[in-house]
Order: C-alpha cells, then structure tokens, then sequence
C-alpha cells in the first residue's frame, strides 16, 4: 500500500566541502552529475526561488537552436534524484523512483512567463514502504518564451521504429514499418479511418509518439474528442522533449472542442511559445477566449494574430490563399468580439474589410451573417 507524505523540501542555503556548491542547484547538480544547465535561481518550488532558463547563458553553443523545454526535464530528474537520496541520510535514501505528470500550465507574473509542472512522485523507502509525495516546479522560462525558432524540436515523422524481428503475434503481411509508412501516408491523403486502424495496429506492438498523434487526430475528425484528447497527450508523455508546436496546437483544439477550456489555453500558449508565427494556434487561442466569455482577452489575440499574418503576407511575394483565409477569418472574428462588446461600427468596419479580402473562388458565409446581424 502506498503512504502519501509531505512533499519534501530541499534548503535554499546548505553547507559543502570547501563550499563548493555555494548553495547554489545549478553547481550542485554540475559537481554531482558533470552536467552543467543554463539556470540560475533556486529549486523552482514556487514563483520566488523559480529555475531561471537562460537562453543567453555562455554555456549556450552559439548558432545552435535552444531547446529549453529539454532542460526543463532534465533539472526534474536532477531535483527529484538530490530530494530522494542526495540530501537524505543512508538509512533513509529512496529506491526505485518514479514521476508522474499530473499537470503543466503556463502562466504570468510580474511580466514573467512561467512554466508550472506538476509531478506526482513514488518511491520505495528503505523499510519497505512505498511513499509518494505531490511535487511542483516553477520555472521562469522568459527568456525563450514565444522566440520563434529558438527551441525547435525534430518532426514526429522522422522517428521511424528499429527493425527487430516481427514481434510475437504479428499476423499483417507487411512490416511493421511499412504499416507505420502506410498509416503516415492515409492521414496525409485524408484516408483517416485507414490511418488509424493500421496506427493502432502499429501501437498495439510499439511506443511511437507520432502514431499516437495520427490516431488522436484522427479521432478528433470523427467528433470523438476524448479519445482525441488521450492520443494526443499521449504522443507528448512519449516525446515530451521533442514534442513540436503542431502537437500541442492539436491537443488545444481538441480540448477546446470537448469545451475543456482551461487545457486548451494552456495547451494552444504552449504551441505559441514554440512557434510565435503559428497564426492558427492563435486563432484557435482566440476562439477559446471568446468561448469562456473573455472578450477582452479574444479581441487582444485576434488583434496579435492579424497583424503577424499581415506580416507575413507582405513577405511573401506570391499570393497565398490560406494565408488570406486566415486574414478573413482573423478580421471577422474581431469585429464579433466587438459586436459582442457592443461596440458595433467598430463590428461592422471589421466585418466588411473581412468580406472585401474573401480571394475569387472562396467562401466565408459567417462575415456575412454577423454582417446582416449588425444591419
């Protein structure tokens, strides 16, 4: 039976041979493993000792993406290894530890971005018992947050499994490999019950985070949303240092979908955070909002929205019609949050430029009932 305990603590300010930590995680953790991280600050148990991620640290390869996030994972295992055994007595040093992620969210303080990770830890005490305990970590990941390009994760798609012999039970006629191929292959064609079936027919046999998306996606196109949900978190548990910003945008909509608000915002700033140019995360961002009645808010990220994608249409030298879409979609979807402020020239002034931008060829009946509503 498993005891729950305190969370255990470890001291901002503790005594080493010759001082050679300085009391200080980032040269104790360097001094125990050889690993030294881009981090300032203290243990990240709450907002006042947070670990500083420093994208601008001198240890940083120079012309090399930062992978902030991978840092993240790796100061949790460090933290968890000195609470459990480091900083415990010999009779008392854990065995057989074990996180679990129970909840992650971004959130504002004092202009600082932060990241907030919840773990719940399980580990087997000398006497026998196993103990788990709640475990929070605070981190200020300012200096990297919404940095396009700055921490840039490899495609789902390239990970491709070991070839081992068949595994034990395996009847297709074909590889596992090409199944996966295969699989890859209908959900880029649209062929979405032909993708998951042979996905989950992979899955059944194999751990792989983009076939975990593949079937999330997969069935969040046919409305079943929970599912969608339990893929989807699943391809980012599996791949959680490399998880890419389309990951992450999937899962906000499909919790945005299941009108599970609070996850999608936090899944859909995540995506945002990787990628500052992804208009779509954005815009589904703004849909949230406008959804949990935070008009304010949905008018500010509609508004951001537009104006990157303004920009890049003006980059680019040939005409895109998705990118004009969005444009359509982002002004029409402002001038309703003005109508749903009450503010309805300000509606009607975005609503039209909406209409105007619709490319030959296209629709978007929406900006044309919002425009008859204001009429």
């Amino acid at each position: 039976m498993t005891k729950e305990i305190e969370p255990i603590i470890l001291p901002n300010q503790w005594n080493s041979p010759n001082d050679v930590d300085k009391s200080s995680p980032r040269l104790l953790i360097k001094n125990l493993t050889k690993e030294e991280l881009p981090i300032q600050g203290g243990w990240g148990y709450n907002s006042d000792n947070a670990v500083i991620i420093d994208k601008d640290d001198p240890i940083n390869p120079e012309g090399m993406p930062f992978n902030g996030h991978s840092i993240m994972h790796a100061f949790v295992e460090h933290r968890m290894y000195i609470e459990t055994i480091i900083f415990k007595d010999k009779e008392n040093q854990y065995i057989n530890v074990n996180p679990q992620i129970l909840d992650s969210k971004l959130t504002d303080n004092d202009n600082k971005k932060f990241d907030v990770m919840k773990f719940k830890v399980t580990a087997t005490h000398p006497n026998g018992e196993v103990h788990n305990y709640i475990s929070e970590y605070w981190f200020d990941i300012t200096s990297f947050f919404g940095k396009s390009g700055e921490d840039s994760y490899p495609n789902h798609s390239n990970y491709y499994p070991p070839k081992p012999n068949l595994p034990s039970g395996w009847t297709n006629k074909i590889s596992p490999t090409e199944v996966r191929q295969n699989s890859q292959e209908a959900f880029k064609n649209g062929n979405y019950s032909e993708a998951k079936n042979l996905a989950l027919e992979f899955l059944n046999y194999y751990t792989d985070g983009y076939m975990s998306y593949v079937v999330g996606q997969c069935y969040c196109f046919e409305d079943d949303f929970n599912n969608a949900i339990k893929w989807l978190q699943r391809s980012v548990d599996i791949d959680i240092d490399k998880t890419a910003p389309p990951i992450y945008y999937a899962l906000g909509v499909a919790y945005q979908l299941n009108k599970e608000y609070n996850p999608a915002v936090t899944n859909l700033q995540r995506a945002i955070a990787l990628d500052d140019m992804y208009i779509e995360a954005y815009a589904s961002l703004g849909i949230t909002y406008h959804s949990m009645g935070l008009l304010t808010e949905a008018l500010e990220i509609f508004t951001e929205a537009l104006e990157k994608n303004n920009q890049l249409i003006k980059e680019t030298k040939e005409s895109d019609n998705q990118q004009i879409m969005l444009s359509v979609e982002l002004n029409s979807s402002i001038g309703r949050c003005y109508q749903d402020l009450g503010e309805n020239m300000k509606a009607k002034e975005f609503i039209q430029k909406s209409i105007s931008l619709i490319p030959a060829g296209e629709e978007y009946p929406l900006a044309f009932e919002l425009l008859a509503e204001l009429e």
